[in-house]
């Protein structure tokens, strides 16, 4: 349930707000001081109607009225954006109430703790405040800009006093005077903000409620001014930053926690004399105007630092540990969000691995699961598994009687209580951000993958060959993260290390018992390959991350000719089973074509090989392989 007490100028926020919950509108009856009073009444006797409720709030004043109003078993949180603003002083004699304290920046942590040590405020309540920094969506790549004589300055926010956007104006009436070309534009409310002498030289977007709108404003600047006088750590630095626009603020906040003056920005401080204030950002802005290697420098290092730091991760972990209290305390089990499915069969030693990777993870272990699918092993599996329950309190141990890996992978998606899936053999150990950047990429990637994967690397039993190279175990879509494009997409990701929306696998009815190993070791693609052909046809946003990494086990034989040639001729005759046995079709014919090129041209390029000469060798005679299993895979059966 969200109360709102205060209403903003757009109704973007509330209509979020709306979809998840349910919303009670209050911002009409705060007003004043006798229906305030009522409206305190009535939330004090909605929350405390509830099991040990958990209640947050941000910057206003009527929720400190409320605290004392509510049950002790309350647990209570509180979000300061800035200090400076007066709500620091307002809930300071309330502060032993508080559960727990969360500002956005460094900057306003120091001067909280500078607050309760002059006040001699306890130690232990120093302890609840937490640090927990916004994040931002951060495109995969920097977005590319079209250079323009006219340099491109941007402001987004509101017109509020403390953010002095009649500064902004004055700057772009002076670029004007001084003769440097720049745009200016103001996104928000802010014509009331900026003198009418000003507008001339400034162009006003109003309110921008669609999120395109705004990211495609980012795209079209080349420099976002701040000139406030009090902030914590602006979202549209974050944002600015995150599309490679060169920031230029005063040195208030938590800014100069990230942003280094004359490395990923420009920091102004002393900023008290407005019109020295004026004149110093209107130097910044014709210095970047006469100096643009300058200017691509520091967008190159602003959009690094975003991608490095802006993404989000700490944010939603924290949150979320934060809101699974919720239903914790109210006696009703959290569900988790992501579901690791290992499916095994006899391979106790190798599953313990396994799961001790699992055990180690960096997500928090109330949100993740880990199902065991026992396809009926004879074997210590049951053992192994049940003794992992300690360090893995979401673990469960599921039979499946039907053998085979796709039954196994089936009975997996269908047990899960998370909303994502992911799918580890019980033959790899996962690296321990595995399961953390799996929820990553699907909760802050833009747009939402329905399919994450990444890389496998081998873990040997023995010394492979000197003539072996990691290349031949290793599953590799690329070394840089991004969306999977076709051909390679349309394969998906290994069984070893992929993972799914739940929704998709629903909707797609799992894998296809047509396919997958009943017993032993694979050499082929199988289910995993069909299921993600089918789904790429629908939902073409497979994300893929070599950090999301796993080592998966290696038997010395996988390192011989005779296996590694059988794998590829095996891989080949799969996928030419899943494309039905037709000649005359252009993927018939583009292999063919591929197999012939590729027997003329070996002998030439075994000449001035660019690895040792048996890995050489050894390489094209698996690709041919491969490629002949295909071919025959595809020729119609004959007939006795």
């Amino acid at each position: 349930m969200v109360f709102i007490t205060h209403r903003s100028q757009g109704d973007a926020l509330r209509e979020t707000f709306a979809e998840n919950a349910r919303i009670v509108e209050l911002s009409r009856w705060t007003g004043n001081p006798v229906s305030a009073a009522v409206v305190v009444g009535y939330l004090a006797a909605v929350i405390n109607s509830s099991t040990r409720p958990l209640v947050f709030s941000s910057n206003t004043p009527l929720f400190y009225t409320l605290l004392p109003y509510l049950k002790e078993d309350a647990f209570v949180v509180d979000l300061i954006h800035a200090f400076g603003g007066g709500i620091e002083s307002i809930s300071l004699p309330l502060a032993a109430r508080l559960d727990r304290r969360i500002v956005i920046d460094y900057h306003t942590f120091e001067d909280l703790n500078r607050q309760y040590a002059d006040c001699n405020m306890p130690d232990d309540l120093l302890k609840r405040i937490d640090v927990v920094e916004n994040g931002v969506a951060v495109p995969v790549v920097k977005p590319e800009r079209v250079a323009t004589e006219p340099l491109r300055v941007l402001y987004v926010g509101r017109g509020t006093e403390e953010k002095r956007v009649h500064l902004v104006g004055r700057i772009a009436r002076l670029c004007h005077e001084l003769g440097v070309p720049a745009d200016f534009t103001l996104v928000g409310a802010l014509m009331h903000a900026v003198d009418l002498a000003d507008h001339p030289y400034c162009r006003f977007t109003g309110e921008l409620q669609d999120p395109e709108a705004v990211a495609a404003v980012y795209r079209a600047s080349d420099i976002l001014l701040l000139t406030s006088e009090r902030e914590g750590f602006p979202m549209v630095v974050m944002e600015a930053m995150a599309n490679g626009v060169v920031p230029a603020t005063t040195d208030v906040g938590g800014i100069s926690h990230h942003l280094r003056d004359g490395e990923n920005g420009f920091l102004l401080g002393d900023c008290r004399d407005e019109d020295d204030l004026v004149r110093r950002f209107a130097a910044i802005v014709e210095r970047l105007h006469q100096d643009r290697p300058l200017l691509h420098r520091l967008s190159d290092a602003a959009y690094a630092h975003a991608a490095a730091n802006f993404s989000g991760k700490g944010f939603e972990s924290y949150y979320g540990k934060l809101f699974a209290t919720l239903p914790a305390v109210a006696g009703e089990p959290m569900r988790p969000l992501l579901s690791v499915v290992v499916c095994t069969y006899n391979r106790e030693a190798l599953l313990r691995h396994c799961l001790q990777s699992l055990a180690g993870q960096t997500l928090d272990k109330e949100r993740y699961e880990v199902l065991v699918i026992d396809n009926n092993s004879t074997d210590g599996t049951r053992t192994v598994a049940s003794s992992f329950a300690p360090r893995i309190p979401n673990l469960r141990l599921v039979l499946e009687p039907r053998q085979g890996v796709s039954h196994a992978r089936n009975r997996g998606w269908r047990e899960a209580q998370g909303e994502l899936v992911a799918y580890i053999d019980d033959d790899a150990q996962a690296c321990p951000e595995w399961c953390e950047r799996i929820v990553a990429a699907f909760t802050t990637m833009s747009p939402r993958p329905v399919a994450v994967g990444g890389e496998i690397r081998p873990w040997y039993e023995a010394t492979p060959p000197s003539w072996f190279c990691d290349d031949f175990e290793l599953r590799s879509w690329g070394k840089g993260a991004g969306f999977l494009k076709p051909p390679r997409a349309k394969h998906g990701f290994s069984g070893a290390n992929m993972a799914f929306a739940k929704s998709a696998l629903e909707e797609l009815g799992g894998f296809s018992p047509r396919y997958g190993c009943a017993t032993g070791e694979s050499t082929g693609p199988g289910e995993e390959t069909d299921f993600a052909q089918r789904l790429y046809s629908k939902h073409p946003l497979f994300w893929y991350d070599p950090a999301i990494f796993v080592r998966h086990w290696t038997p010395a034989r996988f390192t011989t000719v005779s296996f590694i040639l059988r794998r590829s001729y095996n891989s080949g005759r799969s996928l030419a089973v899943m494309q039905g046995r037709r000649i005359c079709s252009a993927s018939y014919l583009m292999a063919f074509s591929a197999a012939l090129f590729l027997m003329a041209a070996t002998p030439f390029a075994l000449l001035r090989p660019s690895r040792p000469l048996k890995t050489e060798m050894v390489r094209r005679a698996e690709d041919l392989a491969g490629r002949v299993g295909y071919l025959l895979g595809r020729a119609p059966k004959t007939k006795n």
